[in-house]
């Protein structure tokens, strides 16, 4: 194992006599205390008649010690292992951005070339453990995943002849990818031809950019998959620990009181009531009650949905302070005029009828001359929180989008 960045922030001490107590098997090529290196760099585990090499760093501020450059790093502790048959890095970025800054070629390296001697990497992001890897150069960097409780399984198979490694499901993975981001791209597209300010243009036009970027790279990785060459193969798997396996009663207590404490210091709380109405006149934003008085069918059929009760699948878990979550949860998050932190979310709770359609007081207050930004949603609506990783993987249009589209309900 190894030690991550939201780790040292428990303090350094704190960290390293944990370690010690628990005799914890932690691998760290790139720390310097005092003038040592206090954790092994790697280790080799025989199994199968195979040597597996293991190498590990680290990321973030460690008070009274020195974090290098983890690329070299690695590099000299997969030297210092000798000979192995398979290389393993446990690597902890916490984003895709961390992990382009790192998977990237180095200086005078080509593009598409191992920019780490590594065959597999163990990475940090949060993705379902179940999730296929992501081709990054000629690594496969998979994720342990960080949300509920599962337990990850990466089955090696050596074939004779390999001269390369591919996970299986990747190729998949990678269409699904590249779907999604080309749904965004055309979005993004009607929505800056719909713009009607220069700074709007601009903004839309640089996240187009950035889109357009990932989508160069997607295609590029499914590219090598097609690689000529035997390869040898890995299987993820993971082992959903449902409520028969209980927590530890003293971390249990430990989470309960930390989530207590957010929300007492959040000052509000998160279970009172508010009308899904936007008093603020300057706020594109109207409510999803100023539809309703004119959609009453679609506005029936939406609260039949998961959708209209988002808010309160965080608030059931104490988690509606949660910076990773909260914004998947609410109307409007982070775009103009909507909220900007969860303690804000009030009447945007919930994905009501503006997080599909789009902001919605000029058509309410002249529904004959004012249209509605998207009158019809679809797929680029979705991903934006159903991205493949929010999610963990879960949503499916074609199983999922027929579940929204807007059909008379049922009733009593």
């Amino acid at each position: 194992m190894t030690v991550a960045g939201g780790d040292w922030s428990l303090g350094t001490e704190f960290v390293r006599a944990l370690v010690t107590e628990h005799h914890l098997p932690v691998l760290v090529a790139n720390l310097v205390c005092d003038g040592v290196a206090p954790y092994p760099s790697g280790k080799v585990i025989e199994q199968a008649g195979m040597r597996i090499g293991v190498v590990a760093v680290t990321e973030g501020t460690v008070e009274g010690c020195t974090v290098t450059e983890p690329r070299q790093a690695i590099r000299d502790a997969i030297a210092a292992l000798g000979p192995v048959d398979i290389r393993i890095g446990l690597v902890p970025v916490e984003n895709d951005r961390a992990l382009a800054a790192l998977a990237a070629p180095a200086p005078g390296e080509v593009q598409g070339d191992a920019s780490l001697p590594l065959d597999l990497v163990i990475d940090g992001r949060g993705l379902p453990p179940d999730q296929s890897g992501d081709l990054r150069g000629a690594n496969y960097w998979i994720s342990g995943g960080q949300q509920g409780k599962k337990l990850g399984f990466v089955e090696l198979e050596m074939v004779p002849g390999g001269v390369r490694w591919e996970v299986e499901g990747a190729r998949k993975s990678g269409q699904s990818r590249i779907d999604i981001i080309q749904s965004r791209l055309e979005g993004l597209d009607r929505r800056i031809g719909a713009a009607t300010d220069d700074a709007t243009r601009t903004r839309l036009t640089a996240q187009r950019d950035a889109y357009a970027t990932q989508l160069g790279e997607a295609r590029a990785a499914e590219a090598r998959t097609e690689a000529t060459g035997v390869a040898h193969r890995a299987l993820v798997t993971s082992v959903d620990l449902g409520a028969e396996v209980k927590d530890q009663p003293v971390s249990a207590a430990i989470v309960a009181d930390a989530k207590a404490e957010i929300t007492a210091l959040a000052g509000t709380d998160p279970r009172a009531f508010v009308p899904r109405s936007v008093v603020d006149v300057e706020s594109p934003y109207a409510g999803g009650e100023a539809c309703a008085g004119c959609h009453d069918a679609e506005h029936a059929q939406w609260s039949t949905t998961p959708h209209a009760r988002a808010w309160n699948g965080l608030v059931n878990v104490d988690r509606a302070f949660d910076e990773a979550c909260w914004s998947c949860h609410v109307t409007g998050a982070d775009l103009p005029g909507g909220p900007t932190e969860a303690r804000a979310a009030g009447a945007f709770r919930d994905v009501q009828c503006e997080a599909c359609h789009g902001p919605g007081r000029a058509h309410a207050a002249a529904p004959a001359t004012a249209a509605i930004p998207v009158a019809k949603p679809g797929v680029p609506q979705c991903v934006g929180c159903h991205d493949g990783q929010q999610d963990q993987g879960r949503f499916d249009a074609g199983t999922y989008l027929p579940k929204v589209i807007h059909t008379a309900p049922t009733r009593p």
